[in-house]
């Protein structure tokens, strides 16, 4: 495994303006995190039941192939064998999918469902059961989805996460890149560019991939920007990097040192990989997102350089140039 390690994480005197944006994470973290747990059980026990999914995948399957034209072949494929071999495992990850079908959902107390007139109050009524947790659930009331994609959720959700994994993952590199940013771009310009890139990643999701009634949360858009940034001022300079390979021996662990393109252009293609890869309905992690921030971070990251040159201030402080330096820094 290999992780930017840069200069580590910096103190908060070093950096108050990442370290704000941090602490605002963490705040909105304890705020939500009872009534996210609370609300995100009791939806994941309705679908932990193999009945309610293999029921919605009965029905969602009816929807598909309905409206067959505007779904892509794996899926239409995967519905094919549901019925064809009346296979209860594949209806049920259609079941799954059906979650995130927006349109599907909408159109549930309107289609002419066929089947068990049983089943299917009974499934209606389980779904109306999810939609009420789910004004409850913190992800749906401030990340961006289906019901509200208003101004005020494209700024909430850049602030919210599923998990502590989630939570920890990009808060880790918030404070790695925005540490070593922060010094070079100001506190102003390291928040304008969090938030700006978090905006820019929900638009790019939400042009891409759609509005999901599965809601879009997390600051990973907005952190990839602030990499991004990064990697375009620190173009072609060396990133300190760490590596370990789960080995207990000398020379499996240590620090490696790679150019910031090299490093941005790893995690396009990651990205764009994931994005090409994954069809829309199966889709868990956020791709456009990320490829959004990154976008925006190189966006800024032009900006700075053009404002740099126009106005000849190519010459930082000599106390806030990192042990990398800058494109269009110059050191006397």
């Amino acid at each position: 495994m290999i992780l930017p390690y840069l200069r580590g994480i910096q103190s908060f005197f070093y950096a108050p303006v990442t370290w704000m944006i941090f602490l605002v994470n963490v705040l909105v973290m304890l705020i939500i995190l009872k009534t996210g747990f609370i609300s995100q059980n009791a939806i994941n026990e309705i679908y932990s039941d193999p009945l309610f999914l293999q029921a919605q995948g009965e029905f969602y399957s009816q929807y598909i192939l309905y409206n067959k034209k505007i779904y892509k072949n794996e899926t239409l494929e995967l519905v094919h064998k549901a019925n064809v071999n009346n296979d209860n495992e594949k209806l049920q990850i259609l079941g799954g999918l059906g979650v995130r079908d927006q349109a599907f959902l909408e159109q549930v107390n309107n289609f002419a469902f066929v089947g068990d007139t049983v089943l299917l109050n009974w499934w209606k009524n389980k779904l109306n059961e999810i939609q009420k947790l789910q004004d409850l659930h913190p992800s749906y009331t401030l990340g961006l989805n289906s019901k509200d994609i208003s101004f005020s959720k494209w700024l909430t959700y850049q602030f919210v996460h599923s998990g502590l994994v989630h939570f920890f993952g990009n808060m880790l590199f918030l404070l790695i890149f925005g540490c070593m940013l922060e010094p070079v771009i100001g506190g102003v310009g390291l928040l304008i560019s969090y938030l700006l890139s978090g905006m820019v990643a929900a638009g790019v999701f939400l042009f891409l991939s759609g509005v999901s009634s599965v809601p879009l949360i997390g600051a990973s858009g907005a952190v990839s920007g602030i990499m991004a940034l990064f990697c375009f001022m620190f173009w072609r300079r060396s990133v300190r990097y760490v590596y370990f390979l789960f080995i207990p021996r000398r020379g499996y662990a240590g620090y490696v040192y790679l150019p910031g393109w090299i490093t941005m252009a790893i995690w396009v293609l990651s990205d764009l990989a994931g994005y090409i890869g994954t069809v829309d309905e199966f889709g868990g992690i956020a791709h456009t997102a990320h490829l959004g921030g990154e976008f925006s971070g190189v966006v800024v990251g032009l900006v700075l350089y053009c404002l740099r040159v126009i106005l000849k201030k190519d010459q930082l402080p000599e106390e806030k140039i990192p042990p990398t330096f800058p494109i269009g820094t110059k050191i006397a």
